[in-house]
Formats: structure tokens, C-alpha cells, sequence
């Protein structure tokens, strides 16, 4: 297992209700979210930066 830090950008579909369920989903994508933040906006594109926790199998993916 490793911590690492991430960027990413998400498009948002304006939805509030659904944002964090939607950040959440796509923090996945890179291992389990300890922490995040939304560091951005631009329109509705999001930049989010998030520590996360990686597996072996996050990593060789």
C-alpha cells in the first residue's frame, strides 16, 4: 500500500446533490480517498487534488 497525492480534473454536470457522490466515484479511479479537495473551477470542469491510498493492483493499472 503507498499514500500518494493526485490531480485531476472532473466535468461536473451541475448537479449539486450529486457532487460529492460524483467526486467521490472518480477519486476511486485512483485508490481509496483519504482526503480531497475541489482546488478550481472553471465553468463546470473541476480540479480536485486528493491523497489516496494505493494497493498493488491500483498501481500496476
Amino acid at each position: 500500500m503507498t499514500l500518494a497525492l493526485i490531480t485531476t480534473t472532473l466535468p461536473w454536470d451541475g448537479h449539486l446533490p450529486q457532487l460529492i457522490p460524483q467526486i467521490q466515484a472518480h477519486l476511486q479511479t485512483y485508490g481509496t480517498p483519504l482526503r480531497w479537495a475541489i482546488t478550481a473551477v472553471h465553468g463546470r470542469q473541476l480540479s480536485l487534488e486528493a491523497v489516496v491510498i494505493q494497493d498493488d493492483a491500483t498501481l500496476d493499472s
